[in-house]
């Protein structure tokens, strides 16, 4: 993908991030058909994203991308927010990493 291309599909996902704002009423799982259509524009045409896939050997992953049908990668979405107390930065790493060193 090009540049111009990249910007271009960042700004439609940046206008759709903000509609689903707007509305008041959005919830984490209001803005995945956004974050699936950004996915798959900045993949290509062979890069799909599916939403709440089924359990995998690493977990229950919110995201996972396929190229062919071959699994590429997973993502697990997380809100930002201060660290837990009794957590540190490495163990939400470790759990992030999880997710894709199943695959």
């Amino acid at each position: 993908m090009t540049a111009a291309g990249a910007e271009g599909a960042l700004g439609v996902y940046g206008r759709e991030v903000g509609r689903v704002r707007a509305s008041g009423r959005a919830t984490e799982h209001s803005y995945r058909p956004a974050l699936q259509s950004l996915i798959e524009a900045l993949g290509g045409g062979g890069a799909r994203a599916l939403n709440e896939p089924a359990q995998i050997a690493c977990g229950a992953p919110d995201f996972i991308v396929e190229r062919g049908g071959a699994p590429v990668g997973t993502k697990k979405l997380h809100r930002l927010r201060a660290a837990r107390p009794g957590r540190t930065q490495a163990t939400q790493d470790r759990n992030i990493v999880t997710h894709v060193s199943g695959l």
